[in-house]
């Protein structure tokens, strides 16, 4: 009969955290299903181990959660649970995993689920768990209490009979008690005492609470009060209800699980309920629980797990006496109290809720968009289209028709007690606040309309932003702030700061004074490219966009102003996706309010939020990052199930998946991860959000590898390690590669040898044909010179005489000419000359028309003969062309030039020429000069000279018989322009100048020479 009672019992958990006097709807919730990870939807028990996994037990086991995935553990997969339907959870004092079940109780140890071994009838349905003082845990039972330890649940005798328990409560003072549905035990592990409680208590089925010197009991029929004697004490809280679990919080108030949902009783208050949703009055909450953190988690029979906390932001909806959906603007009065334009009317209130002031039918129109409490009490509305005014002490609205039709957006009252209306048609001032004494404000520039932000400076003045820029008025007249070089600052609304404004618009936040403009954007550190409001507050300015709140401190952005910075340090409240945030969409000019210095107040697409700027430096703790398993292509090793054991992997296992998860229960998701594996990276890996490594083709080796997490705030966990060896393959070890080592190098050595012996006969083969190659070569180039020598001769012999050519000469005289400039050198004068000799054959001509080309061949042959004989081996004996020959004598006295040539016509006058027609008698004309022209050289006539010289001379020769030679010879130097022209027209007109001297020959033929036609 009891296993059915307490199917759904529970702990009872103290809470060291401070009072949550939030609203629940105001509360951030979360829910997870079977859909989401559970393993079944039914919660019967929630607990958080040490290392910050959050537990549940299920009607088909249990599942582990790190804030993002559930790990679940079946009977199926664990036999050793023994039942599917756990009902309790419980850490020993070492901080074992310890469940109970319909069948019994069981441990986690290294992974596994071990079934503690009982005697007898056993355990029967395991209703409580409570760690032991002497180690193992306290089993509250079916049939009763054990001791289990070491593998084993011992029955712990409480009286004459097995007394069903349901819990064992350790009050701090005094001595243990367990706790049955009749009866209290009290010191069940010494002396056990047994008393009956009351006889009208329904029956305690959800554990107690010890407080105040007595016990909280939960029952089928509410939360009973009795003092540790069992005695009733005080009235019965939430009577009418199965409590099923109770959870008291530092600040005593309790949370209550029952069959129709959760109730609280804050300390000294009635009993609420708590609405949450996903879950309605009819549901069955099983279980309430508080980690760590703060969150409080809440099982339930047929909706699964929710989670709830208290966010930095709360949200005001209808709820809190505000209507659904949006909220355009928001105000503080002077007196402190909030008001709040909405589509429909005025509301007015603060933290503890909102209620109507003005509804939007007795408007002009429904949507606010401005409010003003002025110092006489009256209350100003601007609404989409008129100005009202409700006089202090008064009901009743008064339009005030002179301000705009086309809506009034900024409000504003001056010191005079005046108040600024700024509309879409321009900005209006109203005398005294009387709504009657009205006029319209002329601001600078054409645009003097669409105004949207009304303020006073830090020293006073009136600033207006307006479709035309922002002014600010300078007595009597109005100064034109600068505008930014490119766009506009459109729909501001201000906020003064330093010697100017803040501005706030749908181009971002600048700062405008009156010389300069300056945005404030992205570059500068801002979370978003627009801003809604921007307030000032005693350190920090505060704004607000399109993803939440950002906070600026005063003094860096002075700094910034000055130009000491070029970035904000910007903390930024809501942008990474706070539960709570949707967006702070602004609104109008009272899109903004900071309240007693610390509540800022946000307009909002789905209500009124609002900031708790006291808690914006409160810090998530740290994240514990935690790896949780190595897979590899053959397995997965979950390091829980090796305990201290060291995880080795094989010498295959080389590509791995390393999982892992940061333990922190709140904005797990938000959660980014960096890790390293010592012994490969060289630097941290950003893995951000995800939740696996990857590593492939790792060699062989020892590694650790280290991982921390990083919350939202920015706070880094502590580093965790872990260490794994990866198996060398045989070919991997030291001896192995030693031993290939030296194979190698035998191998080495080997093929060195053999590759010696290779290279020495094919050296030998090379050097042979390199011998014969060469040989070939040096024939071919023997042959090839004798050629070229052949060809060179060729080129410089003529091939008829075999004498040299005009070729020969030119290459060879430059030599012969520089020794004789060096031998005549100024002031010294040598006896050595180059003698020219020019012959020509007389009557050459007609030997040819006469016997013909082959025996005037035949004369010239005989003729270079004559010449070789009558020339030394130095001398150039040359075939000059034709019938001409030239001989240049070398180192000939000056003197002897005459006497050689006399001798060469003399051998020719004599010689019989033996041609194939027969003899014949050939005779020469010799012309000659020297070289150089004067003893002492300073004529400075090269060769040509000479040479044209005994051309003249040859002529001459001619011209007076034939078979003779004459020389000219230079007696003067600076020889006139003509001179060689005149030697050959008129050389005996040179020799009576005195300018020559010619040389002739007596001797002689007789015969009278014929006409030489030739020459």
């Amino acid at each position: 009969m009891w296993a059915v009672l307490l199917l759904a019992l529970a702990h009872v958990a103290i809470a060291a955290v401070p009072a949550d006097v939030v609203p629940a709807h105001q509360r951030v919730w979360t829910q997870w299903t079977v859909a989401e990870g559970l393993p079944q939807i039914t919660i019967n028990d929630i607990l958080q181990d040490r290392a910050g996994y959050l537990w549940v037990a299920t009607q088909d086991g249990i599942s582990r959660f790190d804030g993002v995935a559930f790990r679940n553990y079946t009977p199926a997969e664990h036999p050793g649970l023994g039942h599917g339907v756990i009902n309790v959870l419980g850490l020993d004092g070492d901080g074992a995993l310890w469940m109970g079940s319909m069948a019994g109780v069981s441990r986690f140890i290294g992974g596994r689920i071990v079934p503690m071994q009982v005697n007898g009838k056993g355990t029967g349905a395991v209703i409580g768990l409570r760690p032991h003082p002497a180690g193992g845990m306290w089993v509250s039972a079916e049939n009763g209490l054990f001791h289990a330890r070491d593998r084993k649940a011992v029955p712990v005798k409480t009286g004459e009979e097995l007394l069903p328990m349901t819990t064992v409560l350790q009050p701090g003072e005094g001595p243990e008690l367990a706790l049955g549905p009749f009866h209290l035990v009290i010191d069940p592990g010494g002396k056990p005492r047994v008393i009956e409680l009351f006889r009208d208590l329904p029956g305690v089925i959800g554990g107690a609470v010890a407080r105040d010197g007595g016990l909280w009991l939960a029952t089928v029929d509410g939360l009973h009060r009795t003092d540790r004697e069992g005695r009733r004490k005080g009235a019965v809280l939430a009577k009418g209800r199965v409590v099923h679990s109770v959870l008291e919080e530092a600040d005593g108030t309790l949370w209550l699980a029952t069959e129709r949902g959760v109730l609280r009783q804050r300390p000294g208050g009635a009993v609420e309920p708590v609405v949450v949703p996903g879950i309605d009055a009819t549901a069955w909450v099983t279980r309430v629980f508080k980690d760590r953190e703060g969150t409080l988690w809440i099982g339930t029979q047929l909706t699964g797990l929710h989670r709830t906390w208290t966010d930095r932001f709360r949200r005001f909806t209808a709820r809190d006496g505000l209507v659904d959906g949006a909220v355009w603007s928001v105000y503080e009065a002077p007196d402190g109290e909030v008001w709040a334009g909405t589509p429909d009317g005025l509301y007015r209130g603060g933290l503890d809720g909102f209620r109507l002031a003005i509804a939007g039918s007795d408007l002009p129109h429904p949507n606010v968009a401005a409010t003003l409490r002025d110092r006489r009490r009256g209350l100003w509305v601007g609404t989409y289209t008129e100005l009202v005014h409700r006089p202090a002490g008064s009901s009743r609205l008064v339009r005030v028709p002179q301000v705009g039709k086309n809506g009034v957006f900024a409000l504003l009252e001056e010191a005079n007690g005046d108040v600024l209306a700024g509309t879409t048609d321009g900005l209006y001032r109203i005398l005294g606040g009387q709504a009657a004494r009205t006029k319209r404000v002329t601001l600078p520039g054409p645009a003097d309309f669409g105004v949207t932000g009304l303020v006073h400076g830090l020293d006073g003045r009136l600033w207006v932003a307006y479709d035309g820029g922002i002014a600010v008025q300078d007595g009597d007249r109005w100064v034109l702030a600068p505008a930014p070089k490119q766009g506009r600052i459109r729909g501001a609304v201000l906020a003064p700061f330093a010697d100017g404004v803040l501005a706030a618009g749908l181009d971002g936040l600048f700062y405008v004074d009156r010389t300069r403009v300056r945005k404030i954007g992205r570059a500068e550190g801002l979370h978003a490219d627009t801003a809604h409001s921007v307030l000032v507050g005693d350190r920090d300015v505060w704004y607000q966009g399109a993803r939440g709140v950002g906070r600026i401190g005063r003094d860096a952005l002075r700094e910034l102003l000055r130009g000491e910075r070029s970035r904000l340090d910007v903390d930024v409240f809501g942008d990474l996706g706070s539960a709570q945030m949707a967006q702070c969409n602004g609104g109008q000019q009272a899109s903004g309010a900071l309240t007693q210095g610390r509540w800022l107040w946000c307009p909002d697409l789905q209500g009124l939020m609002v900031f708790d700027t006291a808690r914006a430096d409160e810090l998530a703790p740290p994240p514990r990052a935690r790896v949780q398993a190595v897979v590899t292509a053959e397995r997965r090793i979950r390091l829980a199930a090796l305990g201290a054991q060291p995880l080795e992997l094989a010498p295959g296992e080389r590509d791995l998946q390393i999982e892992h998860t940061g333990l922190q229960l709140r904005a797990a998701d938000r959660l980014r991860f960096h890790g390293r594996l010592v012994g490969y990276d060289t630097e941290w890996r950003t893995l951000d959000r995800r939740r696996t490594a990857y590593y492939t083709n790792l060699p062989a080796g020892q590694y650790t590898y280290e991982l921390y997490a990083v919350n939202e705030d920015g706070v880094a966990g502590p580093t965790v390690r872990v260490k794994f060896g990866i198996r060398a393959h045989w070919h991997e070890t030291a001896w192995a590669r030693a031993a290939a080592l030296l194979a190698l190098a035998l191998l080495v050595l080997g093929g060195v040898r053999w590759r010696l012996h290779a290279l020495h006969r094919q050296r030998e083969v090379l050097e042979a044909r390199v011998r014969k190659r060469t040989g070939q070569l040096e024939a071919a180039n023997e042959a090839l010179e004798s050629v070229n020598r052949r060809l060179e001769e060729a080129s410089v012999t003529d091939p008829l005489t075999g004498l040299h050519n005009r070729r020969y000469l030119l290459e060879h005289l430059p030599r012969e000419l520089a020794r004789q400039d060096r031998l005549h050198a100024v002031g010294h004068e040598s006896p050595d000359v180059l003698a020219f000799l020019h012959l020509d054959l007389d009557n050459f001509k007609r030997i040819n028309d006469t016997h013909g080309h082959r025996v005037g061949d035949q004369v010239l042959q005989i003729a270079a003969e004559l010449l070789r004989r009558n020339s030394r081996a130095a001398d150039f004996v040359l075939r000059w062309g034709g019938e001409e020959l030239l001989v240049i004598g070398h180192e000939r006295a000056r003197d002897d030039a005459h006497a050689w040539a006399t001798r060469i016509v003399e051998s020719f006058r004599t010689h019989v020429f033996e041609t194939d027609v027969g003899p014949l008698k050939v005779t020469c004309s010799i012309g000659h000069a020297v070289y150089p022209m004067l003893p002492a050289h300073r004529d400075g006539l090269g060769w040509e000279a000479v040479m044209n010289l005994a051309d003249a001379a040859t002529y001459l020769a001619k011209r007076e018989g034939r078979d003779r030679c004459i020389g000219f010879e230079v007696l003067r130097s600076n020889l006139p322009e003509d001179f060689f022209v005149r030697a050959h027209v008129h050389p005996a007109a040179l020799e009576a100048e005195g300018w020559i001297r010619i040389r002739r020959e007596t001797t002689c033929t007789d015969e009278v020479p014929e006409p030489d036609t030739a020459r």
